[in-house]
């Protein structure tokens, strides 16, 4: 299993809760800064953090980072991890390739973040559809943005691509070292 299989199974969907069907108005988004600096995205709930550890067959020990919010029956997540080393483009596609591999795979397809090939999933797995983004940025870090719950994100377009669309990478941010 690769790491990024086990960063989407860690976010869950946790606690999925009840609440109003109709987003709050994008300026009562809250925007969320990574404490190293390296992203901001906004979520139309209060986002909450959280660090679990992953043992790699092919890394070794990885810490991941989750952030996510959730709003009315859906949650709002971005989990993101460093190697402990730079990966080479082959290992990096085969990375992103491994996303072909997700548990109730509905679709998958390539998409431009900025100038980083990412790869698009939606899945429905368990009872919880996902719409989820991946790509590694400057060879080391993996991120994941995604969109889960009972009901399938792409029924409200609007607000999964202002989530999606708000996911602001700093391009001068390198990732730390481990």
């Amino acid at each position: 299993m690769r790491l990024h299989l086990a960063i989407l199974i860690a976010i869950a969907m946790p606690g999925c809760g009840g609440g109003s069907a109709t987003p709050p108005p994008p300026s009562a988004w809250q925007t969320f800064n990574a404490s190293d600096a390296s992203f901001q995205i906004d979520f139309p709930g209060t986002p909450e953090t959280w660090v679990t550890a992953f043992e790699s067959p092919d890394y070794g020990t990885t810490t991941v980072q989750h952030v996510s919010a959730n709003f009315s029956t859906m949650t709002y997540g971005v989990n993101y991890n460093d190697y402990p080393r730079e990966l080479s483009a082959k290992e990096a596609k085969a990375e992103l390739d491994n996303t072909n591999t997700l548990p109730g795979l509905i679709e998958s397809s390539e998409v431009q973040i900025g100038n980083t090939t990412a790869v698009q999933v939606v899945s429905n797995s368990w009872g919880v559809y996902q719409v989820a983004l991946y790509f590694i940025h400057d060879s080391r870090r993996l991120y994941s943005i995604q969109i889960g719950g009972p009901q399938d994100p792409r029924e409200d377009k609007a607000t999964m691509d202002l989530f999606f669309d708000s996911f602001t990478l700093d391009e001068t941010s390198t990732a730390p070292q481990n």
